[in-house]
């Protein structure tokens, strides 16, 4: 017993810093690259903008090809793919350093997005299965303390000065790292939690998508509003000043890797579904206080955003219990999958609703915060009701 959970930490450790280092150089790239589009190549709002939705869409299709169809045919797939995911990602950002055509970026961004959509759910599946019954735990200290590789990102756009071109180098040898860690799980780690045989042709019923999808398309919608809508608000609702932006999503972050370590530890005792209850109600009442001043309004918004990264880990695990615990890459697949989604219209979407939000006074955008948390709250509990079978 002992010896499966030194192998389970072991995983757990080696997951973590392969997420760190990836996301460190995603959250590095993204206004890199956003900047030599549009400041270096001249290109329209509409194709930097667009770098992001094609990444997104690569990555949706990745997940589910990946995670419902090919992880069933290549033996521990989800471990092999760790190492070569990553090493693409890094080949295709250090062509973006210097390439010369903005069409040529778009399209990789899109293969950049499959290679991610790979490996996230999949890496996700390994943490899953070697966690057994830890399963939350597992899940959030690895997505709490994996995405403080974000904070590091940000803090490095910043520090590294004016040159894009060493940026996005930056970037691409951070994956490259991300690379050979996922090399050393493979070799020493990953593959000791490979999906168990039995698992691999049970295929996600159809009962079981209906709730994995609705939950996790609703989630995307709840993260969706954390980024531009959020910057929105900051800067033309509450009035902050643009350079303290970067400041208040840092504590954000940090703070939502503070509540992922106390969630691990609350796991133990309770369910996901409590667990997600309790997080969404902080969240719906953070959001109330933003109407009394300017303060708790950046206090409320904060605390929404560390919340939404804090309990993405428990997402992940009630999809899972959602989907049926037999399938856990599908779940997985399926649950990154609809979030993307989920962010991705939520993006598009709050534009408009922050205008027409707009019209009902001057705070009318903080709205939006407590809407979303108190409708996913429904969501957990119609789901929970479909679980108990009544």
């Amino acid at each position: 017993m002992k010896l499966v959970q030194s192998s389970a930490r072991k995983i757990l450790a080696l997951a973590i810093i392969q997420a760190f280092f990836a996301t460190s150089g995603f959250s590095l790239l993204r206004p890199s690259i956003a900047a030599k589009l549009r400041y270096e190549l001249d290109a329209p709002a509409h194709l930097v903008t667009g770098f992001g939705s094609l990444l997104l869409l690569g990555r949706t299709l990745g997940s589910l090809v990946g995670g419902i169809y090919i992880v069933n045919v290549v033996k521990c797939f989800e471990s092999i793919i760790q190492p070569l995911s990553a090493l693409i990602i890094s080949l295709i950002i250090y062509y973006y350093s210097f390439s010369q055509f903005p069409i040529m970026i778009l399209v990789l961004a899109f293969f950049q997005g499959f290679a991610a959509g790979l490996m996230w759910p999949l890496l996700q599946s390994i943490v899953a299965v070697s966690a057994g019954s830890r399963r939350t735990a597992y899940l959030t200290l690895y997505t709490s303390l994996g995405g403080l590789g974000l904070v590091n990102g940000y803090i490095l756009y910043t520090m590294l000065g004016e040159d894009i071109t060493f940026k996005i180098i930056v970037a691409s040898i951070f994956y490259t790292v991300a690379s050979a860690v996922a090399f050393v799980g493979l070799v020493s780690g990953y593959r000791s939690s490979c999906i168990p045989p039995e698992q691999r042709r049970v295929g996600i019923t159809f009962r079981g998508a209906i709730p994995v999808t609705l939950f996790s398309l609703m989630y995307g919608f709840l993260a969706g509003i954390g980024a531009e809508y959020s910057y929105l608000v900051i800067w033309e609702v509450v009035g902050i000043e643009k350079k303290l932006l970067g400041v208040i999503y840092a504590i954000a972050d940090l703070a939502a890797a503070g509540i992922g370590l106390l969630i691990a530890k609350l796991a133990k005792r309770y369910s996901e579904e409590l667990l997600m209850l309790i997080g969404l109600t902080i969240m719906f009442l953070a959001s109330l206080i933003g109407f009394v001043n300017e303060l708790l309004a950046v206090i409320g918004i904060g605390t929404y955003v560390a919340i939404v990264s804090a309990l993405l880990g428990v997402a992940r695990s009630y999809s899972v219990k959602l989907g049926g615990d037999q399938n856990v890459s599908g779940a997985l697949a399926l649950s990154n999958a609809a979030s993307g989604v989920g962010v991705s219209v939520m993006g598009v979407m709050s534009g408009f609703i922050y205008v027409e939000l707009q019209n009902l006074g001057p705070k009318g955008p903080l709205l939006l915060y407590p809407i979303m948390s108190l409708l996913l709250i429904v969501i957990v509990l119609v789901c929970e009701r479909k679980l108990q079978g009544v």
